[in-house]
């Protein structure tokens, strides 16, 4: 084999080694790795390393992300201070050498899309690994890996059938996701006892059902994270819901058979991600904690009504809040009009970024006669003495773009022209469905507006100088080159006053 250039003046004594793209199929045999204590050749051309048992004794981290062409890996038993592996994108890469799997210094081992791997054994119950992330080994069939100390374990989209009890001896394990494998339950007694965890997710299973979640929710009172993907067994919630007084995030999309949430949702004091998506039984939804920042029903085309109007539009963590409720065709929309009057109000005050979206094909009545008539696209807004806070800006998404131009990403765009000064805002980044309406409370928008307003009242000695603004509502391309714009079905402004 012809050494790459470099090799000969590489030290004997090296402790890190760092190639990006090294372009040989192994390592050199004069290759010291004695003193090694870090091996890196990401994205390198290798299918092996080495031949036969090397000394390495002091390799803490070994990185062959991406990979591509590696088939096998040495033996490695004594590398008895190895800590970490990272083995992800391999994707050719077939089997993990057992004696990898059998080193209790090893903290961490990733192999996630090594999507040749079929198999993942260890004979022993491991005393340090601590992260073990294997999701996207599409053609992973078998998994038996245990550590006292694993906290974090990630078996999603592989095809995985049954889990190995050795996963219940992980009790220290904090994030299990199980999203997409071909398991079709899981021992819920045993789940249960893994009362550290912080983080659950799994997709599919026919024993989530009203009684197994109970029970979930009486023993994983640690839950931060909880997503119940497509489990159409599970058709509702008992009140115990509150026992998760740590949850934060709560995804049950897909769960086609369920039909309510309990009246105590309203208890889960540090909610802020609810994800309903494709609950197609789901008729209401009951008062909301005020910590909700994100709630998208879309698909749920039973639903009829919610209540939003006592979440609050206080600033969260997450920056922006967002209400959905794209094809919710059943839903109460005069009902959704008020509510998210009352709360983007509110946020206009508060200073915060909120939008509401569902089905409609007119902005509603309490925008009054500052929304676009006839074939006008432009409001033309004359504002009173009293003192602005701010606006709440309502677009509705035309039917037409659908078959116009499907396949562009063209949000509603609000452009905003003030004498000779002009700005522009897009209402929204996300893909608004057509036939829907879009309502927000930009604040950023907004602060330029009304410091514009301020300037020019002071260049002005008349003390009754009465500004006029207007609106432009159009649908309009986000990203360059500038795409042609196509009017908005109809746009609305309504001014928000200190007295109001």
């Amino acid at each position: 084999m012809s050494i790459p250039t470099g090799f000969e003046t590489i030290s004997t004594k090296i402790r890190y080694f760092h190639w990006k793209g090294y372009p040989g199929k192994s390592l050199p045999s004069n290759f010291c790795v004695e003193l090694l204590l870090e091996l890196n050749l990401k994205e390198s051309m290798v299918e092996t390393l080495w031949e036969g048992v090397q000394d390495l004794a002091n390799l803490k981290r070994l990185i062959l992300q991406e990979c591509r062409n590696l088939r096998e890996l040495p033996d490695f038993s004594k590398a008895c201070s190895l800590e970490s592996v990272d083995l992800s994108h391999c994707e050719r890469l077939s089997d993990v050498h057992a004696s990898l799997l059998s080193l209790h210094s090893l903290i961490s081992l990733n192999v996630r899309c090594c999507s040749d791997l079929k198999s993942l054994k260890s004979r022993y119950h491991l005393k340090s690994l601590r992260e073990l992330d294997i999701d996207y080994c599409k053609n992973l069939k078998e998994f038996s890996v245990s550590s006292e100390e694993l906290t974090s374990l990630d078996l999603s989209e592989t095809l995985i059938e049954e889990l190995s009890p050795s996963i219940w001896l992980c009790s220290k394990l904090r994030r299990l996701h199980l999203f997409d494998t071909k398991l079709h339950n899981v021992p819920i007694q045993e789940l249960s006892c893994l009362t550290f965890l912080k983080e659950l997710s799994v997709s599919n299973l026919q024993n989530i059902d009203n009684v197994s979640v109970r029970m979930l929710f009486d023993r994983l009172r640690s839950l931060r994270s909880l997503n119940l993907i497509e489990c159409c067994n599970l058709t509702e919630f008992l009140d115990n819901i509150t026992q998760l007084s740590s949850l934060e995030v709560l995804n049950l999309e897909g769960c086609s058979g369920l039909t309510k949430l309990p009246v105590s949702m309203r208890d889960v004091s540090k909610l802020e991600f609810l994800l309903v998506q494709g609950c197609t039984a789901l008729r209401s939804l009951p008062e909301l904690p005020p910590s909700l920042g994100v709630l998208d029903a879309t698909d749920c085309i039973s639903l009829e009504t919610v209540n939003i109007s006592t979440i609050s539009s206080r600033p969260w963590n997450n920056g922006k809040k967002m209400f959905s409720f794209t094809n919710c065709v059943n839903l109460d929309v005069s009902a959704i009009e008020e509510q998210a009057k009352y709360l983007l109000q509110k946020a206009v005050e508060e200073k915060e970024d909120v939008k509401v979206c569902y089905p409609g094909k007119k902005v509603p009545e309490w925008f009054g006669n500052n929304r676009t008539q006839n074939d006008s696209d432009t409001v033309n807004l004359s504002l009173s003495s009293h003192t602005l806070e701010g606006f709440i800006f309502g677009a509705v998404v035309p039917d037409y773009l659908g078959l116009k131009l499907e396949h562009e990403f063209l949000p509603p765009v609000i452009i905003c022209r003030f004498g000779s000064k002009k700005t522009e805002h897009f209402l929204a980044l996300e893909i608004v469905s057509t036939g829907h309406v879009i309502l927000g409370s930009p604040p950023y928008f907004a602060e330029w507006i009304l410091r514009e307003i301020e300037e020019n009242k002071e260049n002005h000695e008349a003390a009754t100088h009465n500004p006029n603004l207007s609106f432009q509502f159009r649908m309009g391309g986000f990203l360059p080159p500038p795409l042609p714009t196509f009017p908005a079905e109809e746009g609305g402004v309504y001014p928000i006053y200190a007295s109001e």
